[in-house]
């Protein structure tokens, strides 16, 4: 079974590259890149596969345009150029409306699609297994929002009993919870059994494998790991991967637009040309961030304050520790 890493070029994923590499010797690495990147995550992949020497495969989607007819993907055959070029962002705009909460179609139309398509001409269907850098210290990522809630909520559980909670639903199924606990409340008994099973469904129609089930690194872990390499990624969290991603928090949105005012101009052009499509099926423009709000509305409410201040504010609420917001835009997010 051939072992494909996924790499979004966070610094978890990056890190969990050299760990693979380190474990299993013979993986592959594939990149599914929309051209909407920060400039320097794409100098960051291009280190990473300079000095891991990761032979690294970036794909991007190649659309057509007419709805009903699929798309399909071209490799990039020379790494150095990558780059910031939201031409197939625009294109897929023109197909399928802009991204939003509910319908990030980023992520699953120029990602997921891809990737799957690629793998399958590559390795065939059903010869590989896709690993992800999930962290230990993400379980939310790895059993789902609603199995995760229930669980935390009712039960004193650390990291390392939600992955091992994890590792007993994928092999003996959603009865394994009753060797856990002594006791399971009625009153959430339905559900806890529900979003286990559920859980158990999905593992086994994917093949996904995540760096929590082989690696207990955490956030800080990796974060000192890069402190001792000769390079990093050089951009805060609130910036990447794509920097003005609908699923960001207010606060992040409005510090990354003020790290990034180019960007900002290039991305709010994007999303409200007369190409990108409208109507029944698609997404809006003026609803398509949190509370259906449009970007320029976001970064409004942040009139007066400078880029510091925001910061000092994320900082405040903790929202760049581990489960506050999602650290990257991860296409195959368990969804239960």
């Amino acid at each position: 079974m051939k072992k494909i890493l996924s790499l979004s070029f966070g610094m978890t994923s990056a890190f969990f590259s050299q760990f693979m590499k380190d474990r299993f010797g013979d993986i592959d690495c594939v990149f599914m890149d929309t051209g909407a990147e920060h400039p320097k995550t794409y100098k960051f992949a291009k280190d990473c596969d300079d000095n891991f020497e990761l032979n690294l495969t970036a794909i991007r989607l190649v659309v057509s345009p007419e709805l009903g007819i699929g798309n399909s993907y071209e490799i990039i055959s020379d790494i150095n150029n990558l780059k910031t070029d939201i031409t197939a962002f625009n294109r897929s705009m023109s197909k399928y409306g802009v991204p939003y909460i509910g319908g990030m179609m980023c992520t699953d139309r120029m990602k997921l699609g891809p990737y799957v398509k690629y793998c399958n001409d590559a390795y065939g269907k059903g010869n590989y297994e896709t690993w992800l850098g999930i962290r230990i210290d993400e379980p939310s990522r790895f059993l789902g929002d609603k199995l995760y809630r229930v669980l935390n909520e009712n039960f004193d559980l650390d990291y390392h009993d939600f992955a091992c909670i994890y590792e007993s639903i994928k092999h003996d199924g959603a009865s394994s919870l009753r060797y856990w606990f002594d006791t399971i409340p009625q009153v959430i008994h339905n559900k806890l059994f529900k979003y286990a099973r559920l859980l158990h469904e999905k593992m086994l129609k994917s093949n996904i494998m995540y760096m929590a089930e082989i690696c207990d690194y955490e956030k800080e872990d990796v974060i000192d790991w890069w402190d001792n390499q000769d390079f990093t990624l050089e951009i805060s969290e609130h910036e990447g991967n794509c920097v003005f991603c609908p699923k960001k928090s207010d606060l992040k949105l409005a510090a990354a637009q003020r790290d990034n005012p180019d960007i900002y101009i290039d991305w709010l052009e994007a999303i409200n040309s007369k190409s990108v499509r409208t109507g029944k099926g698609t997404g809006s423009v003026s609803k398509m961030y949190r509370g259906k709000q449009n970007l320029q509305s976001v970064i409004a409410k942040f009139d007066g304050s400078t880029g510091e201040e925001i910061k000092r504010r994320i900082q405040g609420a903790r929202m760049y520790d581990s489960g506050s917001c999602s650290e990257s835009c991860e296409v195959f997010s368990c969804g239960i």
